[in-house]
């Protein structure tokens, strides 16, 4: 933590991501400036919207698909709203390339 800021860093195998995010005093009054997609890795895009369900998030829309491709727009509780993708390995184990393109302008396996 830093005043009132806090930085997140995630480590991968051969490099690092390191974000900084701040309080706001200020409700939400206009779309988000920063949208995230989350991609799980280490269980499946379902187990990680239940998981982040359970611990306070609401669902926005549902953009999943038949075939399993999509993704699901949630929220926190102050309504900032962020997209749960499939994990690379529900990508890599998907039978064929899926149509359309996804969350902000993602690739269409997402």
């Amino acid at each position: 933590m830093i005043g009132s800021c806090f930085v997140g860093v995630t480590l991968y195998q051969h490099r690092q991501d390191v974000r900084l995010f701040c309080y706001a005093a200020e409700g939400k009054t206009v779309k988000n400036r920063l949208h995230l997609d989350l991609e799980p890795t280490d269980r499946t895009r379902d187990e990680e919207v239940e998981r982040l369900l359970g611990i306070g998030a609401a669902q926005v829309a549902d953009q999943r698909r038949p075939d399993g491709s999509g993704w699901v727009v949630l929220a926190d509780p102050e309504g900032n709203e962020f997209c749960v993708l499939r994990s690379a390995a529900e990508r890599a184990a998907a039978p064929a390339p899926d149509a359309g393109v996804g969350p902000a302008g993602q690739a269409p396996s997402a």
